[in-house]
């Protein structure tokens, strides 16, 4: 009996004793665990920590390397094409002297309509928004809990002439949001979703940007010929500015902070300084100008080649009613300076072609100075000033674009049809991409990959008002800085902020016969005539003359 209840209580102990042993064994491996778990986890946050300070590190290294960029050092950096002549771009250059050429002073002088808020004047603000609450503090309209479905709306007639509207300038601050939309409209009293069923030729406008939510006040501008779209003259003449509408931000609950809104004229874009380079359009034609507030003489030292040059420019002016006197003369060491150019425009209609040949101080330093007046002050464009000799070997690039084009119904791609017989024997002699991938499956984002070889999350351009920054080089740039011609046929006439072409002159081309559109992006096209101006060269050939009715360097 002894042993028999002996049995169950040995049992019972050596149970415990395992179980004992399990549980110390158990404890012992979780506090190995424990401190297993503890190293991994400080390595995990150290290496996230040398991680997160590397990514700073590069970040540093980009804010830096973006604040000394330069467009044009960049472009200079990329030398002189062994293609081409000798060639100087005066746009691109810095004047070793200027006389006259006044600033016009603050660009606020010029405003044609200045929506602003006034905390001691018991007036309703000219700009309110039409939902949700506001208060005025300080000068300033403030927006707190924005509602996605507000926007901002002036409260009467604004009765400006579109024609005399050069830009909307609007500074504010928001801490969420990421884009405004502006909106802007020739009939009164419309509202948000109304001015959708408005024309667009001729009635209303629109512009989307992107905005800093930082929390800080910027000023931004925007061109009005990014805003409207195009009427034709007759019809701008009789068009005035009613209502303008504004979605400050597009996220709900933002805190919005609004200084003003400005409608400058169109001086105001050219009075920050006496002279400078930018792109404007006369007649549909944009083009690259050196500006200059007249009266103002710019002179620039070059070193001219021993063979003969030509000297190319165009002429516009910005206002019909104070004509300009443009001149050009050219200065030896030790001879008298010499006048090659003079001649007044009178319109700012269209673009004055001008081609010169340059025999003077060949070989040996000159000094050109480009000479405008005016009685009125009225602002001078010298488009695409540029010095050129003949080519060392001709190379023209023709970069076609179609739009809204189908491949799968192309006999060049396969199509059982003969719908595309001209591209048929044109890839016969050439190479085929049959996996060729947009970045986008819309043509606003599309364009802007194509001229800048950057994703559309990098250039920020995805809807039809969007414009691509002037930061941003392009390949008709870089062309025209190696010393090519360049130039962009459209059978459009899209508003400056609606191109991607930066560098090339754009100018509108009828619509060939059987509905084809071609657009010549960065160097002119050899193609079919269809109309006097349509054929155009890429390398220059001294001598030879254009038409006043043609875009520069086409016959």
């Amino acid at each position: 009996m002894h042993k028999t209840a002996a049995r169950p209580e040995t049992g019972h102990a050596v149970r415990t004793t395992m179980i004992a042993v399990l549980v110390v064994l158990g404890l012992t491996g979780l506090a190995a665990c424990s401190r297993t778990s503890a190293a991994n986890a400080n390595r995990v946050f150290h290496d996230f920590q040398k991680g997160q300070q590397e990514l700073l590190d590069v970040v540093s290294e980009v804010e830096l390397r973006s604040r000394a960029y330069s467009e044009e050092n960049l472009l200079a950096s990329l030398g002189k094409s062994a293609l081409n002549g000798y060639y100087h771009q005066f746009d691109r250059a810095t004047p070793s002297a200027v006389s006259g050429g006044v600033t016009q002073g603050d660009p606020s002088d010029d405003a044609l309509a200045s929506l602003e808020f006034f905390s001691e004047s018991s007036a309703p603000p000219g700009l309110q928004p039409t939902i949700g609450p506001f208060s005025i503090n300080d000068n300033t309209l403030v927006i707190e809990q924005w509602k996605i479905r507000d926007y901002l709306q002036t409260t009467h007639d604004l009765d400006i002439p579109v024609t005399t509207i050069g830009e909307f300038e609007l500074r504010l601050k928001v801490d969420k949001g990421t884009r405004l939309e502006l909106r802007v409209s020739t009939v009164s009293g419309v509202n948000w979703n109304g001015l959708r069923r408005i024309s667009p030729r001729n009635r209303r406008g629109r512009a989307s940007i992107p905005v800093l939510p930082d929390g800080e006040f910027h000023t931004y501008r925007i061109q009005a010929e990014g805003v409207f779209v195009k009427p034709s003259a007759r019809q701008a003449e009789k068009l005035s500015l009613k209502s303008l509408l504004l979605r400050p931000s597009n996220v709900e609950g933002d805190t919005i902070e609004l200084s003003h809104v400005r409608i400058l004229s169109k001086r105001a874009k050219y009075s920050r300084a006496p002279y400078g380079a930018t792109s404007t359009g006369i007649g549909g034609e944009f083009r690259r100008v050196l500006y200059a507030n007249t009266p103002l003489t710019l002179d620039f030292p070059v070193v001219l080649p021993a063979g003969g040059v030509e000297l190319e420019f165009g002429m516009g002016i910005l206002m019909d009613d104070d004509p300009v006197k443009f001149e050009v003369e050219i200065s030896c060491p030790n001879t008298q300076t010499t006048q090659v150019f003079s001649d007044v425009v009178d319109e700012a209609l269209t673009w004055s072609n001008v081609r010169l040949d340059v025999d003077q101080c060949a070989g040996g330093p000159a000094v050109f100075q480009f000479r405008s007046t005016a009685v009125g002050g009225n602002v001078a464009f010298w488009s695409n000033p540029e010095l050129y000799s003949a080519p060392q070997k001709k190379l023209n690039v023709i970069l076609v674009l179609e739009d809204t084009l189908r491949a799968d119904h192309m006999s060049c791609f396969g199509y059982p049809r003969a719908t595309t017989p001209y591209k048929d024997t044109l890839f016969r002699n050439g190479v085929i991409f049959e996996r060729a991938f947009s970045q986008a499956t819309k043509t606003r984002p599309s364009v802007p990959s194509i001229m800048t070889s950057l994703y559309p999350t990098a250039t920020g351009v995805w809807h039809l008002s969007d414009r691509l920054d002037d930061s941003y080089v392009t390949l008709a740039e870089i062309m025209r800085s190696q010393g090519f011609a360049s130039k962009e046929a459209t059978t459009d006439t899209p508003p400056r902020s609606q191109s991607s072409t930066d560098g090339a002159t754009r100018f509108r081309s009828p619509r060939p016969s059987g509905g084809f559109s071609a657009t010549s992006g960065q160097l002119p096209v050899s193609a079919s005539r269809t109309t006097a101006c349509s054929k155009v060269k890429a390398n220059r050939q001294p001598g030879r003359r254009s038409p006043p009715t043609c875009a520069r360097r086409s016959w």
